[in-house]
């Protein structure tokens, strides 16, 4: 065979296979690898809304549970679980709905202010001098604590509704 033939014979019946193989692969490939990634974000979201949801219903009985002893007389032991937002927080920006980011942020942000109060309140009962002012602002900050807790607790269940809504719209 000399080359136009081959040329002719190329051009004829190779070529078109080949240019048909790369326009239909081309877009199946691209098609596929957006259906798998969408797949991919779609679970990392959920799982993250799943993680904050529990986490946030923890807190909220931990919340609870704040109330009741510091309206006791007792003194709270125990400090808000934040390890998961401190550890995932950096991953909210898969969740693209921001009145959903808003709600999150607002009520972490509530619970680690929370948090700073209690820590402040178990310190000064245990700390080394318990004098007369110091019993007066002790007083003051539990007042602050139970006042939070209250604005606090409605803050976190309307945050927890709004998960449960992103999930159950299948975000």
């Amino acid at each position: 065979m000399d080359f136009p033939e081959v040329l002719w014979a190329f051009l004829n019946q190779e070529l078109p296979a080949t240019l048909l193989g790369v326009g239909v692969g081309i877009p199946i490939a691209l098609y596929l690898d957006r259906r798998i990634s969408a797949r991919r974000a779609k679970k990392e979201r959920t799982d993250l809304l799943v993680l904050l949801k529990e986490n946030l219903g923890s807190n909220l009985s931990l919340l609870g549970q704040l109330k009741k002893e510091m309206t006791e007389e007792l003194l709270p032991l125990y400090p808000l679980d934040l390890t998961i937002w401190q550890t995932h927080s950096a991953r909210i920006t898969c969740i693209e709905n921001v009145r959903l980011i808003q709600s999150i942020n607002k009520a972490y942000y509530e619970l680690e202010h929370m948090n700073r109060k209690t820590n402040a309140y178990f310190g000064a009962a245990f700390g080394p001098l318990v004098t007369e002012g110091l019993k007066k602002r002790m007083e003051l900050l539990k007042g602050a604590i139970l006042d939070h807790v209250d604005n606090l607790i409605p803050i976190v269940k309307g945050t927890i509704e709004d998960i449960n809504e992103a999930l159950h719209i299948s975000y």
